[in-house]
């Protein structure tokens, strides 16, 4: 047991001694004056002299007890209690699971990190700043981020940062959690800490287990139970674009099928046993308010946890050339923070490509004296001269020489095609280099 003010309990443990010096002074033996009828007084105080000074003494106890008490409560006692820290100055880390299957909401209602933090906030009730208690929060949302670290005494501002944490949309990084936890010295006289790790530890929720030996030896690791109610969920594994930039041209390049994209699903928990249909919608946000631009249906087999399927995304009159922002959606469940995914689709009016060879001033020459420059552009622009002043030239085409290329002459060029690489010099070569580590 701990004090609050130490220095009160010793001044009043001294009061303690004042009503003994009181008792001591008043049994001082004085001169007695004989009288006449003295001899029949004597004898009557002799009778209840023992009772006398056993009342005394009940009274010095109870006066000594209420000094006592008066100083005890004066300095305010601190009781351990018999919970999961124990007693005494304590040092506590918070672990808590952020990742994306702590978004999976129960049948009550609450999210697995809502019931993270409550129990974190129960472990903080335990603490008391006041007398040197500190802690510490590490959120496992990959990558494990120190939120308050070092261990602090404001446990206010730990209260505050917890009620503020959101899933994220990773996996849970626990082995980098107990990673960023400080290992206690050896030579430091201090309660070892305790580590909490607070999750519903849903199965596949943890990628792989920590190594041993990341916590110190003398740390207490305490951890919440693993959930035991089964839910169900259906989420998005990935979103690819098979053609990542569209050329619209003449509005022709923005055709249904123009561009498609690879729709993967996984599913796991409640209901992997039984054939279950998953409706995935598309949408893309045009000239006016978000619509659908494709959708499909999964159609799960008992057992199946992978699927994959093509939709074909039908983007006419969506507007010119500019990043479309494509949202995918499948139906909801327990665990919404999955069911959505993003994709950027580049949509150009068209493109500009250099090819490094050999440059002509006029018309082509005879195939017959056709350089590989000549080949490479004919293959990318097949049509006439009158088509393409029509429909609209989707690739623009560029022939540089391939000896005097330099990285200002690739600026603005979509794509750079190597058609001589004989006739290239070092300096084109690092020219080439900068021109696609710009991307």
């Amino acid at each position: 047991m701990t004090f609050f003010h130490p220095i009160l309990l010793g001044i009043g443990a001294a009061c303690v001694a004042i009503p003994i010096v009181i008792h001591l002074l008043m049994r001082r033996r004085r001169k007695p004056v004989r009288w006449a009828a003295m001899r029949f007084l004597l004898e009557a105080t002799k009778q209840r002299q023992r009772r006398v000074r056993l009342e005394q003494l009940l009274l010095l106890a109870a006066r000594c007890l209420l000094l006592a008490l008066i100083a005890l409560a004066v300095a305010r006692p601190m009781f351990g209690s018999p919970g999961a820290l124990g007693s005494g100055s304590r040092e506590v880390y918070l672990l808590l699971d952020t990742s994306l299957a702590s978004a999976a909401r129960g049948a009550e209602g609450t999210t697995d990190l809502e019931g993270s933090i409550e129990r974190a906030l129960e472990l903080l009730a335990q603490l008391d700043g006041t007398r040197g208690d500190r802690a510490a929060l590490i959120t496992l949302g990959s990558p494990a981020e120190a939120l308050v670290l070092p261990a602090t005494s404001d446990l206010a501002l730990l209260e505050r940062r917890l009620r503020s944490l959101h899933p994220t949309d990773s996996p849970m990084d626990l082995p980098g959690g107990l990673a960023l936890v400080p290992k206690p010295e050896p030579d430091r006289d201090a309660t070892p800490p305790t580590v909490a790790v607070l999750s519903a530890f849903r199965e596949g929720s943890i990628g792989h287990a920590p190594a041993p030996g990341t916590l110190g030896a003398e740390s207490t690791l305490i951890a919440s139970p693993p959930t035991a109610e089964p839910i169900g969920n259906t989420g998005f594994k990935g979103l690819h674009l098979l053609r990542p930039v569209v050329i619209a041209g003449s509005r022709e390049g923005l055709a249904v099928g123009a561009a498609q994209v690879r729709v993967q699903l996984v599913r796991s928990g409640e209901g992997l046993d039984r054939a279950a249909p998953t409706t995935v919608r598309l949408f893309a946000q045009g000239e006016g308010s978000p619509r659908e631009v494709g959708a499909g249906v999964v159609r799960w087999t008992p057992g199946q946890t992978e699927a994959e399927v093509i939709l074909d995304l039908d983007l006419t009159g969506l507007g010119a050339a500019g990043d479309l922002v494509l949202q995918a959606e499948i139906d909801r469940d327990a665990n919404e923070r999955d069911n959505t995914a993003w994709a950027v689709l580049e949509v150009r009016d068209r493109l500009r490509v250099a090819v490094l060879g050999t440059r002509r001033f006029g018309s082509r020459p005879r195939i017959t004296e056709f350089s590989p420059s000549d080949w490479l552009s004919l293959a990318l622009e097949p049509i006439g001269e009158p088509d393409r002043q029509q429909r609209g030239a989707q690739i623009e085409i560029a022939v540089l020489d391939a000896t005097r290329v330099d990285a200002g002459d690739l600026v603005g060029f979509d794509a750079v095609i190597v058609a001589e690489p004989g006739r290239v010099q070092q300096a084109g070569w690092e020219s080439l280099g900068a021109f696609g580590a710009r991307g």
